[in-house]
């Protein structure tokens, strides 16, 4: 099977090269024949035996990849979460609203 590493970049937050993920897979019986260049992404070919249907899908190898290098994963078409936070919450600018008698009651 072949998986695309860009996909998997899109599915899972993952900071790793193509080569690495490669050897992970292979680590836990995912075996991969190769990483190939496909213009300005890469290819894993993956062997996979008939008893890892859950593999069959870049989503499936996705979730693989995340036990692997806990990572989370994310639906297609999300962006990750790290590029949501634009700044930590200390330095967000603190906002006092005035409050009169009438308020508390």
């Amino acid at each position: 099977m072949l998986i695309s590493y860009n996909w998997l970049k899109d599915l899972i937050d993952v900071d790793q090269s193509p080569e690495n993920l490669g050897l992970a897979l292979t680590r836990v019986g995912l075996a991969v024949e190769g990483v190939h260049p496909f213009g300005d992404d890469f290819v894993l070919d993956v062997d996979l035996t008939s008893n890892r249907p859950d593999c069959l899908s870049h989503l499936g190898a996705a979730r693989e990849l995340s036990v692997i290098t806990k990572a989370e994963t994310r639906p297609v078409g999300s962006v990750p979460f790290k590029s949501l936070i634009r700044q930590p919450a200390h330095s967000l600018p603190l906002v006092f609203l005035p409050v009169s008698s009438h308020d508390a009651a």
